[in-house]
């Protein structure tokens, strides 16, 4: 079967389409947690977002809609009332937390270096140069110890 053929029979439609663009914003709502370092924080005292905002030097808006946002993906649990106190459940906690027992923070901000990067594609693609390195807001230095502990996650 030739790969044209192949092509035309796999089911396309304008969602699924939309939901290959905007699959990036999930990821950036879980990279932006851990580089942030949201869920270590919050697992080790679950807090409001005006706390967690000043914690992290972080506008109070801004951080709300974050906390939020890890809320709708399951990732954070939210409490009730006007300033509600977000939490880590145990399973997140394990995995996204410095000392979770499986963790896998090391490659998720590594996966946030990537998506840097492939964000970049078209201009890599029209003029033939690699990507321009854009650091983390952890700093290049930052970003160099997510990748050395990404490579010892997976080597696990």
């Amino acid at each position: 079967m030739r790969m044209g053929t192949m092509a035309t029979k796999a089911k396309v439609s304008a969602q699924s389409i939309l939901d290959l663009a905007g699959g990036f914003q999930r990821s950036c709502i879980v990279i932006a947690g851990a580089d942030l370092d949201v869920f270590t924080i919050l697992h080790a005292k679950p807090m409001g977002a005006a706390q967690l905002a000043k914690r992290i030097k972080g506008d109070l808006r801004a951080t709300t809609v974050l906390l939020d946002a890890l809320a709708a993906l399951k990732l954070l649990d939210k409490g009730s009332g006007i300033r509600p106190a977000y939490s880590v459940p145990p399973a997140v906690a394990d995995l996204l937390t410095e000392k979770g027992s499986h963790s896998l923070l090391g490659m998720v901000r590594h996966q946030g270096t990537c998506l840097r990067n492939w964000g970049q594609l078209a201009s890599v693609v029209l003029s033939g140069k690699p990507a321009t390195r854009r650091p983390s807001v952890r700093g290049a230095e930052g970003d160099l110890v997510s990748f050395i502990r990404a490579m010892h996650e997976i080597s696990e």
